[in-house]
């Protein structure tokens, strides 16, 4: 396991997988911006078509409205949007992109030819549709597997068109067997479940839908005994979470709670989350915001570390497929290990050392606040919650 933080240690370690690939690369990406990076990472695709390699994208159709809400309004498969998607995207770009302070002079967008030859070509496989999933993760060979929060965009490389630099993660697991496990659970996760990925999926093999991913962040943040750490890019007061979190503070569990301080979205939404869980706890949480756009989604106590693609929100919970990744932070409690497979306990002893480190990072970058300092819009905040 290998922990990539941020699109600058996560794109070059793609394209490596990208040019080693020898037989299959499957995609699945919620967001894919006709930008440099989104330009570059198709250009890699095609060239291993053209090598052979059996190449799949799944890309989600949802995404689109976000892809031409904000930055440079792009969408590299997406070029064309019916009359509510634009009305939608032209809504969220009004309410929330209105700093364009270091948009950059120059952008590399696609004029059509690249996205022609990409989807013509016999070894591509393109699907989009709307899955309304949220999930982001590519499989090259059926070896390795990277998964995560970053979608393909260059922001998560830098900084987006308001200046802000971004924070995200992505795991890298060169274990078959693990990906073999992940791609089983995949298709029906009732059958093969992994006590490494938790996921929400609306279409399984078995034809069930499957929701486990809140249940399994209650269960991590209900287990903590010692320290509690939330950093959460879309935070709503769900009043399970709210409930969960408060108890595990009065409990005399160290709990840190960290969001972007300028979200771009749901901005509001976040900060009454937070004054709702700084009130109800009576102070004994720490809650710190970060100048960067954190866009990170990642619980950890002292047992147990996840991030992933799933926010804590009602749409992430209920209506949205997504993926997270789970690992052991206590050495003794390592699950899908062979006995005596020390190679394995220690390569996960390192990652979580590489988690605590990207942890300890974003909050030695932010500050801490308490309730009196947030200034939100209750009104814009109980729109937002209706809306995720």
């Amino acid at each position: 396991m290998k922990l990539l933080e941020n699109g600058t240690a996560a794109f070059p370690e793609i394209i490596n997988c990208i040019r080693d690939a020898e037989k299959t690369i499957d995609v699945n990406m919620f967001i894919w911006r006709n930008d440099d990076i989104g330009n570059l990472l198709v250009r890699e695709l095609l060239e291993a078509a053209r090598r052979g390699v059996s190449v799949t994208v799944s890309k989600d159709r949802y995404g689109v409205v976000l892809e031409t809400a904000e930055e440079d309004r792009g969408s590299f498969f997406h070029r064309s949007m019916s009359p509510i998607e634009k009305i939608k995207s032209d809504y969220l770009h009004k309410h929330y992109d209105i700093d364009r302070s270091a948009a950059p002079k120059k952008v590399i967008r696609d004029d059509g030819t690249l996205l022609k030859k990409f989807l013509g070509h016999k070894n591509v496989h393109f699907k989009a549709k709307y899955k309304y999933d949220h999930s982001k993760f590519w499989v090259f060979d059926d070896q390795v597997l990277i998964l995560g929060g970053i979608n393909v965009e260059k922001k998560e490389c830098g900084k987006d068109y308001s200046g802000r630099e971004y924070r995200d993660l992505m795991a890298k697991i060169t274990d078959p067997s693990v990906t073999a496990a992940f791609l089983k659970m995949r298709k029906d996760p009732r059958k093969y479940p992994c006590p490494l990925f938790e996921m929400n999926l609306k279409k399984p093999a078995a034809g069930k839908k499957y929701f486990g991913m809140e249940e399994r962040y209650l269960k991590l943040i209900r287990g903590a005994e010692q320290e509690l750490t939330v950093i959460m890019a879309y935070f709503s007061p769900i009043p399970a979470f709210m409930d969960a979190i408060v108890s595990a503070a009065e409990r005399g569990v160290k709990v840190r709670v960290l969001i972007p301080e300028k979200a771009n979205f749901q901005d509001d939404l976040n900060k009454k989350t937070i004054c709702t869980m700084l009130e109800k706890s009576s102070g004994k949480i720490e809650a710190y915001v970060s100048p960067c756009m954190v866009h990170t989604k990642l619980l950890m106590t002292e047992k147990e570390v996840t991030f992933g693609s799933s926010n804590i929100t009602k749409k992430a919970f209920h209506q949205l497929d997504e993926l997270n990744f789970f690992v052991k932070t206590d050495r003794e409690e390592v699950e899908c290990v062979p006995e005596g497979d020390e190679a394995v306990k220690d390569g996960s002893a390192g990652f979580v050392s590489e988690v605590h480190a990207a942890v300890t990072h974003m909050f030695d970058e932010s500050r801490r606040i308490t309730a009196k300092e947030l200034r939100y819009s209750d009104r814009t905040a109980k729109l937002e919650n209706l809306l995720v």
